[in-house]
C-alpha cells in the first residue's frame, strides 16, 4: 500500500510539473502575441525550450525497466538544456562572426544532444517517416564528398555545420520554427478554445442543416464541416480525429461503405489545409517566403481550393446516386438553435475579417480570442477548469507540431550548407531537358515523398526550400510554384503508403486502411491535377482580367462533373458504361486547358453526357396517399 500511494504521489507531482509547463507555454505566447515577439533567436529557443522539456514527459517511454522510465527524465533535462543555450547565450551568437568566431565544445554538444533528441521526440510522438528523412539528408551533409556527379559537394567542416545548424536562423531555429513560435502555437489555441465553447459541434449541425436534407446528406455535411475546421486545425490528421469521431458514424449509418467513410473524411479534412483563409496557417509562412500580402496568397488559393471541394461533394452525389442512398432524416438542430448559437460563428468571422484588414496573424488571433473569451463569459461556456485543460492540449498538440518544424529546419539546413537544392534543380532539368510537364511530374513525386507523414507547415517548408526553385527556374509563376509544393505536400496525407490522414479515418471507421488510402486517392483526384493546371492556367490564381477568371472558374467547375463521374461511374440519375467514364475523364482535361477550341469540345462532350444520363429517365412517382 504505502508504495502505491508512493507511486501516485509520483504521478501527481509529475503531472503538476507538465501543467505549470503548459500554462507557462501558452501565457509566453499570449503575452508575445499582445506585446510584441522578442528577438527572434531568443523567441524561437524559448518556444523550444518549452518543446523540448515537454516531450519526454508526456510520451514517455513504453518500456516496462524502471531504469529506462527514469532515463526519460535525463533526456527531459538535457534536451530542455540543449535549447536553453541559445537563449542563455543570446549576446554572444548575436556579435559572433559566422564561420569566423570561435565554435565552443560546449556548443557543438548542445547542438548534437539537441538533434538527436528532436528526432527521437518526432519518433516517439509522430512516428519514424520524418526522422529517417532527416537522418538521410545528414548522412549526405557528411559524405557528399565522396558522391559522383552533381551530388558533389566539397567536404564539411563539422564546425561549419554546427554553425549553420544551430548558431543561426536558416536551420534549427529558422522559419519553421519561427513559424511554430509565433502564429501556428496560437492557431491551434484558437481552435482549442473554438470547440471548447462549442465552435465545432456548431459547424457540424450547420453542414448538415445546409445539405444532410440531400442525397448523401451526411457525407456532404462531412466534407462541408471538414472544410471549416480543417483550416483552422493547421493538422489533416488532428481533423480527421476532432470530426470524424462524429461524421464517418453518420455516414456509416446512412449506409455508406466503412471505406468510403473514413476516405471522404481524409480527403475533406486534408482539403482544409488547401483552403483560404487560414489554410491550416500555412498561408502566412508562404506570404513570409513570398514577401507578399497575406490577401494575395489568400486570393490565389481560392479558386483551386473551392475547385477541390466541389469536384469532392459531386462524387460524394454521385456516389449516393449510385447507392440510391437517401437523405439523412434525423439528427437536424432546429432552427430555432442555428440562430439562437449563431454567435459561435463571431470568433471565425472576426479572425478573417481582421486578417483581412492588414494586421498580423498573430494580432488577428489575440483579437479573436477576446472574443471567444467574452463569448465563453457570457454564455458560462469557459471555465476555469475548461481553460486549464485547453492550455494542456493546446501545449500538447504544439509539442508535435514545433518537433516537426524544427526537425524540417534541420534539412533545410543541409540544402543550404551543401548546395544540395542546387543540385536537385540541375538533376531536374538536365533529365527534363527544358519539358515543363516531365520537370512537374519528377518535382511533384518529390513533393510526395517528401511530404509523407510529416505534419502539412514542416511539409511545405522542406518542399518549397527544395522543389521550387526547379520551377522558379523553368519560368513558373513564383505564386504557382509555391501553391504546386504544398499541394503535392498536403495530399501525401491520402496517398500510400504512409496516407496518415486516410489512416486515422480508416481507424475510426474500422476499415482497412490500405483500401481507404486508395479511395482517398481517387476521391482526392481535383488534388492530384489541379497543381498542373494552374501552373498551366494563372487565370485561377485570380492572375488576369475578371472575364478570363470567370471563364476558368466556369470551365474547371464543369470538368468537376466529368472528372467525377468518371470516377464514381455514374452521374445524376444512373450509370454510365466504361467508355464514357474515359469520354468525362477526357472532357474534364480539356476543359482544364484555357484554350476556346478545348474549351468548346469538352463542354459538348459534357453536354452530351448530361443529355444522355437523361434520356428515359422519369422521376419516380410520389406514393399514393391513402
Amino acid at each position: 500500500m504505502p508504495e502505491e500511494s508512493l507511486q501516485k504521489q509520483k504521478t501527481t507531482v509529475k503531472e503538476v510539473i507538465i501543467s505549470i509547463a503548459c500554462i507557462g507555454m501558452c501565457l509566453f505566447h499570449l503575452y508575445t502575441a499582445v506585446m510584441g515577439i522578442f528577438p527572434i533567436i531568443i523567441q524561437r529557443s524559448v518556444h523550444m525550450t518549452f518543446v523540448l522539456f515537454l516531450v519526454f514527459l508526456i510520451k514517455p517511454t513504453k518500456a516496462k525497466s524502471k531504469v529506462l522510465k527514469a532515463f526519460d527524465y535525463v533526456l527531459c533535462i538535457a534536451a530542455t538544456a540543449s535549447a536553453a543555450h541559445v537563449w542563455l547565450s543570446y549576446d554572444r551568437f548575436s556579435q559572433r562572426i559566422q564561420y569566423v568566431s570561435p565554435v565552443t565544445t560546449l556548443d557543438k554538444v548542445m547542438c548534437i544532444t539537441m538533434i538527436v533528441l528532436v528526432l527521437l521526440g518526432i519518433m516517439r510522438i509522430a512516428g519514424k517517416a520524418l526522422p529517417i528523412i532527416v537522418i538521410v539528408f545528414i548522412a549526405y551533409c557528411f559524405t557528399c564528398q565522396y558522391l559522383p556527379g552533381m551530388l558533389y559537394h566539397r567536404k564539411i567542416r563539422f564546425n561549419v555545420f554546427i554553425e549553420n545548424m544551430y548558431m543561426g536562423y536558416e536551420a534549427m531555429f529558422g522559419s519553421a520554427v519561427g513559424a511554430s513560435a509565433t502564429f501556428l502555437f496560437l492557431f491551434i489555441l484558437f481552435g482549442s478554445f473554438l470547440e471548447e465553447i462549442g465552435s465545432g459541434s456548431y459547424f457540424i449541425d450547420l453542414a448538415n442543416a445546409l445539405v444532410g436534407r440531400t442525397k448523401g446528406g451526411a457525407a456532404k455535411a462531412a466534407v462541408v464541416s471538414s472544410c471549416i475546421f480543417g483550416s483552422i486545425s493547421g493538422s489533416a490528421v488532428a481533423n480527421v480525429y476532432g470530426t470524424g469521431v462524429m461524421t464517418i458514424p453518420m455516414m456509416k449509418k446512412l449506409k455508406y461503405d466503412s471505406t468510403f467513410a473514413g476516405a471522404v473524411e481524409a480527403v475533406a479534412s486534408t482539403g482544409g489545409q488547401i483552403m483560404p483563409p487560414v489554410m491550416g496557417a500555412v498561408a502566412f509562412i508562404m506570404a513570409e517566403l513570398l514577401e507578399m500580402p497575406y490577401m494575395e496568397v489568400v486570393k490565389a488559393a481560392l479558386i483551386p481550393g473551392l475547385l477541390y471541394y466541389v469536384a469532392l461533394i459531386l462524387m460524394v452525389h454521385f456516389r449516393a446516386v449510385k447507392l440510391d442512398l437517401k437523405p439523412m432524416t434525423e439528427g437536424f438542430a432546429t432552427r430555432k438553435y442555428l440562430l439562437t448559437n449563431s454567435y459561435l460563428l463571431l470568433p471565425l468571422i472576426t479572425l478573417i475579417v481582421v486578417l483581412c484588414m492588414g494586421y498580423t496573424a498573430g494580432r488577428a488571433v489575440s483579437i479573436a480570442l477576446i472574443v471567444i473569451f467574452i463569448i465563453g463569459i457570457a454564455t458560462k461556456r469557459l471555465t476555469i477548469k475548461g481553460i486549464y485543460h485547453i492550455c494542456l492540449s493546446t501545449a500538447k498538440s504544439a509539442v508535435t507540431i514545433a518537433l516537426a518544424c524544427c526537425a524540417s529546419g534541420v534539412i533545410v539546413g543541409v540544402l543550404v550548407t551543401t548546395g544540395l537544392g542546387v543540385a536537385f534543380t540541375s538533376i531536374v532539368m538536365s533529365i527534363a531537358k527544358g519539358f515543363l510537364p516531365l520537370a512537374l511530374l519528377m518535382t511533384a513525386i518529390a513533393c510526395l515523398i517528401l511530404g509523407m507523414g510529416v505534419p502539412t507547415s514542416a511539409a511545405y517548408i522542406i518542399t518549397s526550400s527544395l522543389c521550387t526553385p526547379v520551377l522558379l527556374k523553368m519560368g513558373v509563376n513564383p505564386t504557382a510554384a509555391h501553391l504546386f509544393a504544398l499541394y503535392f505536400a498536403c495530399i501525401s496525407a491520402i496517398t500510400p503508403p504512409v496516407a496518415m490522414a486516410a489512416y486515422a479515418g480508416a481507424h475510426i471507421a474500422g476499415a482497412d486502411m490500405f483500401k481507404t488510402g486508395v479511395q482517398a486517392c481517387k476521391l482526392g483526384i481535383t488534388a492530384f491535377l489541379m497543381p498542373f493546371m494552374f501552373v498551366y492556367n494563372p487565370c485561377l490564381l485570380m492572375q488576369g482580367s475578371f472575364l478570363e477568371i470567370v471563364r476558368a472558374l466556369a470551365t474547371c467547375m464543369i470538368a468537376g462533373i466529368g472528372l467525377s463521374c468518371a470516377v464514381e461511374g455514374y452521374l445524376f440519375h444512373k450509370k454510365i458504361p466504361w467508355w464514357m467514364r474515359i469520354l468525362g475523364f477526357a472532357a474534364a482535361i480539356l476543359l482544364i486547358d484555357e484554350r476556346l477550341v478545348t474549351d468548346l469540345i469538352g463542354l459538348a462532350v459534357i453536354v452530351l453526357l448530361i443529355l444522355w444520363d437523361r434520356v428515359g429517365y422519369h422521376k419516380p412517382a410520389a406514393p399514393a396517399e391513402a
